[in-house]
């Protein structure tokens, strides 16, 4: 069923790195009620994996914060997302014969080193993500989420290179589905509180298959004949010099040939 060929062109990996880059320049600004005046400004991380992670980490530095007296606990606020399911989207797909074709670029350093890739239509999947917000503050939540909200109305649009060689690109539309408060963080109550907003996406990844590398036209011949078939022309385009890159410098040269049959008078 599958073909015996190892292809991997990291389109989820590079669509969940684009999504978490959105995020990692968030700042919050810790302000003096008396004098408004900036005490501190500092980024707020953010890592890939799941709320509980990063809550179970809050819960351990704060046992040894309380057993050693040290201030070790973990940055506070901070982001962490994560990708919670996929479905097949048909109603975005095209016709699996359907044939794309790549420039390529094989050598860095020589522009014109390059091949033409041709792969099937890319299969389309929603990816949904989940962004959290975890603070101790309602202020420094707000403030993250002023700095995230304004931009999706509700999506936007990333463009996002098919392969890392190749100069093709599609869009990446990032949708904000749902914004609201998550209320499952269990823990006794002298723990510290912890607030957490949740943010849900949807984008829509598409997926290469296999690619096989094919070579540049760079001659054309056609055969034009009259409605009887008794006679014609040909029709002869060719690039000048043969040899020329795929962007280089060349001329286009056409010919034209009479062509007459005997054997249909």
């Amino acid at each position: 069923m599958f073909e015996n060929k190892y292809f991997y062109h990291q389109s989820l990996r590079r669509s969940v790195a684009i999504f978490g880059s959105l995020f990692n320049e968030i700042s919050i600004e810790n302000v003096d009620q008396k004098t408004g005046k900036v005490i501190k400004r500092s980024r707020v991380p953010i890592g890939y994996g799941p709320k509980e992670k990063f809550l179970e980490r809050i819960d351990r530095s704060e046992e040894r914060e309380l057993i050693n007296k040290q201030d070790i606990a973990i940055q506070m606020p901070r982001l962490s997302f994560q990708i919670t399911g996929f479905q097949y989207k048909p109603d975005v797909s095209v016709s699996k014969y359907q044939k794309y074709t790549h420039k390529c670029v094989t050598d860095p350093s020589d522009p014109g080193a390059s091949e033409v890739w041709v792969t099937y239509a890319p299969v389309p999947y929603l990816v949904n993500m989940e962004l959290n917000i975890l603070s101790r503050s309602q202020d420094e939540l707000f403030q993250i989420l002023e700095q995230i909200l304004p931009y999706f109305r509700p999506d936007i649009t990333v463009t996002v290179r098919s392969f890392d060689e190749a100069d093709s690109t599609w869009d990446l539309p990032i949708v904000l589905e749902s914004v609201g408060p998550s209320d499952d963080y269990e823990g006794i109550f002298e723990q510290r509180r912890v607030l957490i907003y949740t943010l849900t996406f949807s984008m829509i990844v598409r997926l290469y298959g296999p690619v096989t590398k094919s070579g540049i036209i760079r001659k054309v011949t056609a055969d034009v004949l009259d409605n009887d078939g008794a006679g014609g022309e040909r029709i002869e385009v060719k690039v000048d010099p043969a040899s020329s890159p795929h962007d280089g410098t060349y001329n286009i040269l056409e010919s034209t040939t009479s062509l007459f049959y005997t054997d249909n008078l």
